[in-house]
């Protein structure tokens, strides 16, 4: 087959990724639709490109191999874009200058003075940066979610690149005519490369649209497992937690101490101050819960007002101590709603794994007989839970 045969079956490929991605775009979520359209774009305008090559005939070459590359340069920078978006990072024109300005001396390269080398390294200088940027984001650990589809792409980048550069090694070492058409039979690296183009449109919006559905996998698992309102674990979280915490116990002299804690007077904030303002009181106690926790610690919203703390490694007076110190900052933080100061306190029950053989479930039915102490004794108080 020659070279512009592969370029007319990879344009074709590439035009059924491109409609393939058209058609589920609105099956995304909202979040995720600007990013799928700008990497169907960017797959169309390489099936574009393609196209171009594959017919060149049918215009001067000075338009066929600028208009070619244009489209190339084009939907690199929209993958790029692409996949800032997918990670909620904000576009850029960095990526669309360096395109652009690259241009001015490619067009001169085909106008002017005709140099196919020059042409072929000003390309695969831009595409190299452009994937470089590409790559440099994919593998930020930051980002990393541990799927499969991602090592997928950013593996697919690589190979791009590394491809990009040996085929510009190539073309310099054979130091090709003026001339040289790379969509004609002159040499074996003319006929790879459109399946080299092919890499990103084809395999790699496979690998794209993994990631989407990964990512939506992922928010489907996690609305499953936290808490709407304030971004803590939910009750089923925590039964699974709590359960195999206490299992494990049976294996070490580990015991675990449990804390549940009880907004004060909530009903009452609810009725005079709204239900608006009652879930800004429950978002920052959980706030403060959360920036309480040491390491091994755990804390979920076990329904309503109420929250539950699952302590790491602490025996009952440093989980005592530790939620008197939670308490008393709830107490001193200053809530105001307008001109109005709420006060907000909490109660607190405290319970205790005697032995290994405790269930969670029987520690935290302690502990909330604990809380039921603290509120018959005035709320705003520890109390812990006999033996």
């Amino acid at each position: 087959m020659d070279a512009k045969s592969v370029f007319l079956t990879v344009t074709l490929i590439i035009l059924a990724n491109g409609a393939m991605l058209s058609a589920i775009n609105r099956d995304f979520p909202v979040s995720l639709r600007p990013a799928a359209m700008n990497w169907m774009w960017a797959t169309l305008l390489v099936a574009f490109g393609c196209a171009i090559f594959a017919a060149s005939k049918i215009a001067p070459p000075a338009v066929t191999v600028t208009i070619a590359n244009a489209c190339l340069f084009a939907g690199l920078c929209l993958y790029y874009t692409a996949i800032r978006q997918f990670h909620n990072l904000k576009s850029i024109l960095f990526p669309w200058v360096i395109s652009i300005l690259a241009m001015i001396p490619f067009t001169y390269f085909v106008i002017v003075m005709p140099n196919t080398l020059a042409r072929i390294v000003i390309v695969s200088i831009v595409w190299i940066w452009l994937m470089a940027a590409s790559i440099r984001i994919l593998a930020n650990r930051r980002y990393s979610d541990g799927s499969r589809s991602r090592v997928m792409l950013l593996s697919l980048y690589i190979a791009a690149l590394s491809a990009t550069a040996a085929r510009a090694l190539f073309y310099v070492g054979i130091s090709p005519s003026a001339a040289l058409d790379i969509a004609d039979n002159t040499n074996w690296m003319n006929a790879v490369t459109p399946l080299f183009l092919a890499v990103l449109p084809i395999i790699g919006t496979t690998a794209f649209i993994l990631m989407c559905t990964d990512q939506i996998r992922r928010r489907w698992e996690r609305a499953a497992s936290r808490d709407y309102l304030t971004g803590l674990p939910n009750r089923r979280t925590l039964n699974e937690v709590g359960a195999d915490r206490f299992e494990a116990t049976s294996a070490c002299e580990v015991h675990h101490a449990v804390a549940v804690l009880d907004i004060d007077n909530f009903k009452l904030i609810n009725d005079s101050h709204g239900h608006d303002v009652g879930d800004r009181v429950l978002k920052h106690v959980a706030f403060r819960l959360q920036a309480s926790m040491e390491n091994g610690d755990f804390v979920a919203r076990s329904g309503g007002e109420e929250f539950v703390i699952i302590f790491g490694e602490a025996n009952s007076q440093q989980a005592i101590t530790a939620t008197e110190g939670i308490r008393k900052k709830i107490e001193k933080d200053v809530f105001s709603i307008g001109n109005v100061e709420i006060k907000v306190t909490v109660s607190i029950g405290v319970a205790k794994q005697k032995n290994s053989s405790s269930s969670f479930d029987s520690i935290l039915r302690k502990a909330d007989m604990a809380l039921y102490e603290a509120k018959s004794h005035g709320k705003n108080r520890v109390e812990t839970a006999s033996s």
